[in-house]
């Protein structure tokens, strides 16, 4: 198994607007993360790998998703797996949903709870010698806000969503990010600007909740 953490680099605080003091207001927040990468896999003796069964790519979340109970929260996460070649299509305006070999998403909803236990996905894919895959992490925070009420919402996923993958027996595999240790040197695959990495954490701030890292 080979695992990468996401790493805060730049966080999604600049997104967010609230609901401050102001009366019978309203407000929505939406913000975002993704990650996207290549991997190759290889039989031992340095053959490409051809599938014969399936391997496990997951994402965990163990973060902070709190508010008052006028502050409806909700947090989804997305797993996509392709065929190479999806990251092209994607740059190119054109439709890749023929190159999908598997998509997983499951979410959270909790107006005034903190994550009771990390939030998992793991998908199953029998992928061949090289493919692509993409994930993503969204939340939405509404408000609404009566007479002289102060509200506030809180997702804070920095530094806690993590990567895992399980190769198959009896081989090793080569990851274009280099995030993932135990990985081979992979010469660089270009992505599209929007699957650049300068948001990889998820943080959202609304009221007057901060958390220090």
């Amino acid at each position: 198994m080979a695992s990468g953490k996401i790493r805060v680099i730049n966080s999604a605080t600049g997104l967010a607007a609230g609901a401050g003091s102001q009366q019978n207001s309203r407000a929505s927040v939406d913000t975002a993360a993704s990650l996207g990468d290549t991997f190759k896999l290889y039989n031992n003796d340095g053959t490409p790998y051809t599938s014969a069964g399936t391997s496990k790519l997951s994402v965990g979340i163990d973060g902070i998703l709190e508010g008052t109970t006028d502050s409806a929260i909700s947090l989804n996460i997305s797993i996509g797996v392709y065929k190479p070649g999806y990251f092209d299509a994607f740059a190119a305006g054109e439709d890749p949903s023929a190159l999908s070999i598997g998509y997983a998403s499951t979410g959270f909803l909790s107006a005034t709870d903190v994550l009771p236990e990390e939030l998992s996905l793991d998908f199953n894919v029998a992928p061949d010698s090289s493919f692509e895959w993409y994930v993503s992490v969204f939340s939405t925070m509404n408000f609404e806000q009566a007479d002289d009420e102060h509200i506030f919402g809180n997702v804070d996923l920095g530094h806690t969503i993590s990567i895992n993958f399980e190769s198959p027996e009896n081989t090793y595999f080569a990851s274009a990010s280099g995030l993932f240790p135990g990985s081979v040197a992979m010469a660089p695959v270009p992505l599209p600007p929007s699957f650049l990495m300068l948001g990889l954490g998820l943080a959202s701030l609304v009221g007057i909740s901060r958390r220090r890292s």
